[in-house]
């Protein structure tokens, strides 16, 4: 069916533009007014009225789910019912994609769906989000499994911003590092190459270097971007393959101390998921499966699949994990002990608790060990550049002294 953008004033005197689907534009104007709302315009949607993702697929990040999952269960907890929160919240979220989601919701709650199945139909809420949405309504207890899932998503975002901060530093460096020597080469080194041919002297091998660099890239500046776009754009579109998934996160989680902190936050994210979905009563099985998918490394969710199909056999949660030999000894003794206990959601919630401080403790290990390397490499870049320019200039003065 054709989508419909229309702009109406609803019971509350609020002007909204919103997008609906109907077969026709009479169809959409007689469900609109028989909700109380005045149609001020309606026309069908065009390619200019199109929202386009620009940058990544278009689901809302762990933050601002975190944000419309508390202040969902706020409501619930207040009485007010799922449409009259979606209605609260379309217009009070701060978020941009935030209040278009709930408004892409809202709509298809009021076409009948349930909200879990109104979620789903948005493709834009995580499948995590949206079967514990609906392990919550089967339950009865959505506004529990909100309030669960906002604190989730606010650990799971507090996580994934100290690794990301971690990682600012080092690739700023690295770009102002690339942009300094790019202009030295291109801009300063072509200045001194008519003082140097004027002065008559053997010009080191570093000089020579130098030179040779700055008139290749002075002449071929056009052909190295292209490669190194195509390069990374290749190597992107690789990535992205599952194949390619695989490799990139099989070579990641081999590199020393970049493999610890992957792991552990690996360890935080996967261990606090089953607990949530072990505490709101899903299945070991379907608990496993979906916990698999949301650590977002091939490699350990290929272990987590194997163990799946272990525990599906009869097998204990503990002895598979171990046999993958990717987690801790601590984490293969909390489950366990979580088994024997009947308590598996308290241990693995206290599991990646610690694991979360683990991460945390790395990351700044890790920044803290690269800013002087990086201050080394940055340092003997523009040195060798100044040296390879002052050296023809010491070797002529000397030449005169004498």
């Amino acid at each position: 069916m054709p989508k419909y953008v229309c702009v109406i004033i609803d019971r509350n005197g609020q002007k909204i533009k919103q997008k609906i689907e109907g077969p026709s534009t009479d169809a959409v104007s007689s469900m609109l007014k028989t909700k109380g709302n005045y149609l001020v315009s309606i026309k069908e949607e065009t390619i200019f009225d199109k929202d386009i993702e620009f940058f990544g697929n278009g689901v809302l990040p762990s933050k601002q789910i975190a944000v419309f999952a508390r202040q969902f269960s706020m409501l619930l907890k207040a009485g007010v019912s799922v449409s009259g929160a979606l209605d609260i919240l379309r217009d009070q979220l701060d978020d941009k994609r935030a209040r278009k989601i709930t408004e892409m919701t809202y709509q298809e709650v009021l076409k009948g769906l349930s909200l879990s199945a109104a979620m789903k139909a948005t493709k834009r809420l995580p499948d995590l989000f949206v079967n514990m949405v609906e392990a919550g309504e089967t339950g009865g207890f959505l506004d529990d499994v909100m309030e669960r899932m906002a604190t989730y998503y606010e650990k799971d975002n507090k996580i994934v911003a100290k690794v990301k901060n971690a990682m600012i530093y080092p690739c700023v460096v690295l770009v102002v590092t690339l942009v300094v020597v790019y202009i030295l080469i291109t801009q300063v080194v072509p200045q001194f190459v008519t003082m140097f041919d004027t002065m008559g002297v053997e010009l080191p091998w570093t000089t020579k270097t130098l030179i040779a660099l700055s008139e290749f890239f002075n002449k071929w500046w056009w052909l190295v971007f292209l490669i190194l776009g195509s390069g990374i754009f290749a190597l992107f579109k690789y990535v992205s393959t599952p194949r390619g998934r695989l490799q990139k996160d099989t070579i990641l989680m081999n590199i020393p101390l970049l493999k610890s902190i992957l792991l552990k936050s690996i360890v935080a994210r996967f261990t606090r998921t089953l607990s949530i979905m072990v505490r709101t009563g899903v299945p070991m099985l379907k608990a496993i499966e979906f916990s698999a998918k949301v650590v977002n490394n091939k490699v350990v969710e290929r272990g987590l699949m194997k163990v799946a199909d272990e525990v599906a056999a009869g097998k204990s949660l503990s002895a598979p994990i171990q046999n993958m030999k990717l987690f801790p000894k601590m984490v293969i003794s909390l489950v366990k002990t979580g088994e024997e206990t009947g308590a598996l959601d308290e241990m693995m919630d206290k599991c990646a608790d610690f694991y979360d401080d683990e991460v945390a403790n790395l990351s700044e290990r890790l920044t803290t060990l690269l800013e002087p390397l990086i201050i080394i490499i940055l340092a003997g870049t523009v040195g060798f550049i100044v040296m390879s320019v002052l050296q023809p200039m010491f070797t002529m003065y000397n030449t005169l002294s004498f």
